[in-house]
């Protein structure tokens, strides 16, 4: 049940149409805390919501505070798996950044989505 309210949360929060995280900012940094639950089925989910919350979000205290949790997961988690996950997601992530930064030249107006924010302290914990 736990892991069925973190996925919808996430899904809400980093939905393009939806300013719910900004607007119940509290509730969303309660549901960062998930990042450290005991369960790693939820921390998995974390991982992904918070990447999809870096890629589609343009908010910068969003974008803080998911880096932050990616951080602490890359660095402390206890599973070798939701790490390894997360490291594979940021350079996913760093890869479309560089991609898209590349292409911009090339993109045209009609393309609408935003460049996803990628932090220096992020790409660090992967490094280490």
């Amino acid at each position: 049940k736990r892991l069925r309210v973190t996925k919808l949360l996430g899904r809400l929060f980093y939905s393009k149409s939806s300013n719910i995280a900004t607007n119940f900012h509290p509730c969303f940094t309660e549901w960062i805390k998930r990042s450290l639950d005991l369960n790693v089925k939820i921390r998995e989910t974390m991982v992904k919501c918070l990447m999809e919350i870096l890629k589609k979000k343009n908010v910068k205290v969003l974008g803080q505070e998911a880096s932050q949790a990616l951080v602490k997961m890359v660095n402390q988690d206890p599973s070798l798996d939701v790490r390894l996950l997360c490291i594979h997601e940021i350079c996913n992530l760093a890869y479309l950044v560089d991609e898209s930064s590349s292409s911009s030249s090339v993109t045209t107006a009609s393309t609408n989505s935003a460049t996803p924010m990628i932090s220096a302290s992020l790409l660090k914990a992967v490094g280490n």
